[in-house]
């Protein structure tokens, strides 16, 4: 699928941007760290797509990162062998990383990704679920709700998840299109129920 592939390559680019970063953060609890308060009305304030990009890899960096070595070694390593072809091997490792750090928004969210490519919609969406209760603002993972929500047909429900991503960032180059797709699709369907009424 298109969109599915499409999605991949984006994940994929941003993760080769976070591991040539190497800016340190001290954070213990990603998702709890001061800076990203600041990163995200900077990123909501954003005039050009360019400078919202630029938030956007300083934001996953910080999310990428847990606060022990061993553990972002094995996400990194979940990550490769994703990209490498190998999703249930990559499944495994974040498995085991959710049940030993249930606080770490972002396994949560890779754990969510890796089911998302396996076509497993609903685990993927009780995975996101975890994440959003850790990180709210966590666009990447409402963007995926979104995508979940279309899958299935609840096109109402994905158009108010992505209004709530694009309020967190605002210019997200993929967001508006999502959201005027989704506004065709609610008409057509809204017609349809007319005519057969």
């Amino acid at each position: 699928m298109k969109l599915t592939t499409t999605l991949f390559r984006v994940h994929l680019a941003i993760v080769l941007v976070l591991s040539l970063l190497s800016v340190p953060i001290t954070a213990s609890a990603n998702q709890s760290s001061p800076l990203l308060d600041t990163l995200f009305v900077k990123l909501s304030q954003a005039q050009t797509v360019r400078q919202a990009e630029l938030v956007e890899i300083e934001i996953m960096r910080i999310w990428n990162i847990s606060g022990d070595k061993e553990v972002d070694q094995r996400m990194q390593r979940a990550d490769t062998v994703m990209r490498n072809g190998s999703a249930q091997e990559a499944l495994i490792i974040t498995a085991a990383i959710t049940k030993e750090r249930p606080d770490f928004s972002e396994v949560w969210n890779l754990h969510a990704t890796i089911l998302f490519f396996m076509g497993n919609y609903q685990e993927s969406l009780n995975s996101i679920e975890r994440t959003l209760a850790l990180e709210p603002r966590h666009f990447g993972a409402l963007i995926g709700k979104g995508h979940i929500f279309a899958q299935q047909k609840r096109f109402k429900e994905a158009l108010t998840v992505f209004k709530t991503a694009k309020k967190l960032y605002p210019l997200h180059p993929r967001i508006y299109k999502h959201i005027n797709r989704l506004n065709q699709l609610i008409k057509i369907n809204d017609e349809l129920k007319w005519d057969i009424i």
